[in-house]
């Protein structure tokens, strides 16, 4: 890694952009399946960055970091598995795995005896687990690779969304899906059972806990409490009894004990537990590891999100964040509250106003002046509000309410969802979150578009045009629709258009990906832990990724694109390995508290095997 100017870092490779083209483009994030005979729509499915179409014997699969549609040839009997980040058809004698990250089909041969251990409630997961005889085979998207090992008729299987875990006799083994590699630790007890979620795999007896991190590829034994239950979610788990309560964290990669004992544990979300005790709500947050007493009584009501919690009680209204491990309140008789993962609100019961808290702050905000008496809308880390002259979007990142001048917007959200966005008469508007910006883009048709969001993906099919924006690249690309809209889906990563003979695929996320997505979604990237990127190259190449921090206005760089990156702090060779078309990056962060809260921008200059270099899209990383 080495310090260096953005000029220095783009002078060794432009002169191979403009060698090959005058303008560099980076690949299309529209895709177009071309299927004349026609679209049947049960022959459809999507799901987080897969989109899929069945046409006869040969299954098109589109993976939105990749960027194309492949082909499988597969029989009438082939079943399949559709998870966010891959694909698994089982096919008699032949099981092929499928990566969005790799574009890549990963066949594995098995016996009559292959179990999928994956559970079929379980349809978020990275990680595909098959145990054929003696021998287990790992799946992860982020590798694109099959891991065997060999296994005992005795040894038991946990799998959840990043991990999984076996256990034969003292012999405990974790599998993290960023790494795609097994972790083993030998204990002093045979475990009695398992249990995997999120990035936590937990084994334990009647005396020992450990907690495997897949973040951390780490183990952790603790001492349980006597006659504790145990609940859990993503990335923490929480045993509790009348007498004591013991936490571990998969974003800190440890445990925490506290001498206070709880009745239950009636909340829940991604990133923090509120058990129920003699000193009202006390939270466990997996970002920090530790316990924070909220201030907020049992009886409050409450409300949660993925990394926020909000109480009501009278005329006080409380905030909790999960990513600071801290509470804030506000002196207000709130009318109704609304939370999402990283911001909540509260109407005041007197004049109507709304209040707006962000958990990545801490703090309370009162809105702009001149904004009306309303119930605001909220999504996942920003809140909108209308105003006489337009309408505000405000920013979890920075405390910024930051306005979109108009008249007649429509606003467009929901608090699942990271998109914020709206439309008027002329233009698309999509908020930014991670630099405050709002990017537009014109009209095409005079009637109301009709928009789709999910989680961190938007589509909006304005006449005879669709347009595809995602929070984490932070860009619209359109399309000209060749016939008539007829149906389309929004992912959480990927969007499909159908109209009557195509089916046209949007990713939604940057060709740089990092493996984090929080705030925007839930994977979170924690200090003293590998931040973990990839780059789609056609073909293969190479890339030079820059880290620093985002500039909200754009630098052209001639023949290769805007350079959205000021102040690079490092900068990072990737190459593709022969025969790959992603080249991958793990960059060691250190375990220092001060990183908490860092917000570091990534670009990375693509040189593909196949055409010109480019910059390809700016992406963050937020540091918890």
């Amino acid at each position: 890694m080495r310090h260096l100017s953005p000029y220095a870092l783009l002078a060794p490779l432009a002169a191979l952009a403009l060698a090959a083209t005058a303008t560099a483009q980076r690949p299309a994030t529209w895709q177009d399946l071309a299927v004349p005979g026609g679209i049947d729509p049960a022959r459809l499915d999507s799901r987080g960055k897969i989109v899929l179409y069945r046409d006869g014997l040969d299954l098109r699969v589109f993976g939105a970091q990749h960027r194309r549609w492949q082909s499988l040839t597969a029989g009438p009997n082939a079943a399949y598995r559709l998870m966010n980040d891959c694909l698994l058809v089982q096919d008699g004698a032949t099981w092929t795995a499928f990566s969005s990250y790799t574009g890549r089909f990963a066949p594995l041969a098995v016996s009559a005896a292959a179990v999928l251990v994956n559970p079929a409630s379980q349809v978020n997961d990275s990680i595909l687990l098959v145990v054929d005889g003696n021998t287990s085979h790992a799946f992860s998207c982020f590798t694109g690779a099959w891991v065997p090992r060999s296994v005992s008729s005795s040894t038991g299987f946990a799998v959840g969304r990043h991990v999984a875990l076996a256990a034969d006799g003292n012999q405990l083994s974790g599998f993290d899906a960023f790494s795609g590699q097994w972790h083993d630790v030998t204990v002093a007890n045979a475990p009695l059972a398992l249990d995997c979620d999120g990035s936590v795999g937990l084994a334990f007896d009647a005396q020992e806990v450990h907690g495997f991190s897949a973040l951390h590829r780490t183990w952790q034994t603790h001492a349980l409490p006597a006659g504790a239950l145990l609940a859990r979610d993503d990335d923490w788990a929480l045993f509790y009894s009348g007498a004591e309560m013991l936490g571990y964290s998969g974003i800190r990669a440890g445990f925490a004990s506290l001498p206070l004992g709880a009745s239950a544990v009636p909340h829940r979300a991604d990133l923090f537990a509120l058990a129920a005790t003699a000193a009202g709500f006390v939270a466990f947050s997996a970002p920090r590891g530790t316990f924070t007493t909220t201030g907020a009584a049992t009886t409050a009501v409450t409300r949660t999100g993925a990394a926020t919690a909000v109480f009501s009680d009278g005329a006080l209204v409380i905030g909790y964040s999960a990513a600071l491990a801290t509470s804030a309140s506000i002196q207000v008789a709130s009318a109704g509250e609304t939370v999402a993962s990283a911001v909540a609100t509260a109407v005041d019961l007197g004049t109507g106003l709304p209040h707006v808290y962000s958990s990545l702050l801490g703090s309370w905000y009162q809105v702009p002046a001149g904004v009306p008496p309303q119930s605001p809308l909220t999504t996942s880390n920003c809140v909108l509000l209308a105003a006489a002259n337009g309408a505000y979007a405000f920013s979890a990142r920075t405390g910024a309410f930051v306005p979109l001048p108009g008249a007649g917007l429509v606003l467009v959200g929901n608090d699942q969802s990271a998109v914020a966005a709206a439309w008027d008469a002329t233009h698309l508007h999509a908020f930014d979150t991670r630099t405050d910006t709002w990017r537009s883009k014109p009209r095409t048709s005079a009637g109301p578009p009709t928009v789709q969001i999910w989680r961190t993906a938007m589509y909006a099919i304005d006449g005879a045009t669709a347009h595809g924006f995602g929070t984490q690249a932070g860009v619209w690309d359109s399309l000209s629709l060749p016939e008539i809209y007829a149906n389309g889906r929004a992912n959480s990563e990927s969007s499909r258009v159908v109209t009557a003979t195509h089916v046209f695929a949007h990713a939604a996320v940057p060709g740089t990906l990092p493996s984090a997505q929080f705030p925007e979604f839930r994977r979170v990237q924690p200090r003293g832990a590998d931040a973990r990127f990839t780059v789609a190259l056609a073909g293969g190449g190479i890339a030079v990724l820059a880290g620093g921090f985002f500039t909200a206005t754009a630098t052209p760089i001639a023949g290769l694109g805007e350079l959205r990156i000021s102040a690079p702090l490092a900068t990072l060779l990737l190459v593709a390995p022969g025969g790959s078309e992603l080249a991958t990056a793990a960059l060691a962060l250190p375990n220092d508290p001060a990183l908490a809260g860092l917000e570091l921008g990534f670009q990375a200059l693509a040189v593909p095997a196949a055409g010109a270099a480019y910059l390809d899209d700016a992406v963050g990383l937020y540091v918890l």
